[in-house]
């Protein structure tokens, strides 16, 4: 197994029974990065982390009312969670406190209403929150991703966990046209002429493309593909 000298992305609280696994087709996969959170009071602010990055930026996607702020991520405690008495009984709401057998220690988002009516203009939302990405840090290619996280409850949450391609970026949609969701890689002549509703960008790496440009390959169609691992939808304050 890598130890957590040669694997420059590992964290090395990281245990080493978690560092190999075996996929569901048998083939065995090495850890090449993980992030424990550990270490308490971390600040994810661009140029603080060489993992993440936690916006500093307002969000216009989806009708999104809320500014990221890199305050409103950290890495703190967890010593337990509210879960529902009858988890298979949509009706019932009721939650008790369950603390853990062990606290745990990870990355802590906080969403907050905008209290300064000033600030609230300038940035144009209502709430404070958090986005952290891995843009333009860490890539990979394929295989497993293994995520443990605990979502909030109440109305108008939207928290979620995805993948994006690096040639695109999350939120700042100029980056985005022509390319997300786009994971097309031959060439489709007959997509390729139809119309696109509502002004849409068509793909601009196409695999029908002879010359897409400098460092690409010709009839070879690229994208920033979302591959979502979790979204949690909340529309009835707590009851799904």
């Amino acid at each position: 197994l890598p130890s957590a000298a040669d694997c420059c992305w590992c964290d090395g609280d990281t245990p080493d029974e978690k560092r190999k696994v075996i996929g569901s087709e048998g083939k065995e996969y090495v850890l090449i990065m993980s992030d424990e959170f550990n270490e308490l009071g971390r600040s994810l602010a661009d140029g603080k982390d060489p993992k993440w990055t936690a916006l500093n930026e307002s969000d216009y996607t989806n009708s999104a009312a809320v500014r990221y702020m890199p305050e409103s991520v950290t890495t703190a405690i967890d010593r337990g969670a509210m879960v529902r008495v009858d988890k298979y009984n949509q009706s019932n709401s009721e939650r008790v406190w369950v603390e853990y057998d062990e606290p745990v220690r990870a990355m802590k988002i906080t969403t907050e209403n905008i209290s300064d009516p000033a600030f609230a203009k300038a940035v144009n939302k209502s709430f404070t929150s958090g986005m952290v990405q891995g843009w333009n840090k860490f890539c990979f290619t394929g295989g497993i991703v293994e995520i443990r996280a605990k979502f909030t409850m109440g109305l108008g949450f939207w928290p979620a966990l995805w993948l994006f391609g690096n040639l695109g970026r999350a939120i700042y949609q100029k980056s985005n046209d022509g390319l997300w969701p786009f994971s097309y890689e031959d060439c489709d002549e007959a997509y390729e002429k139809q119309p696109f509703p509502g002004g849409a960008t068509p793909q601009r790496i196409s695999g029908c493309d002879p010359n897409p440009g400098p460092g690409l390959h010709p009839y070879q169609g690229r994208g920033a593909t979302e591959l979502d691992l979790v979204e949690v939808g909340d529309s009835f304050n707590g009851a799904h």
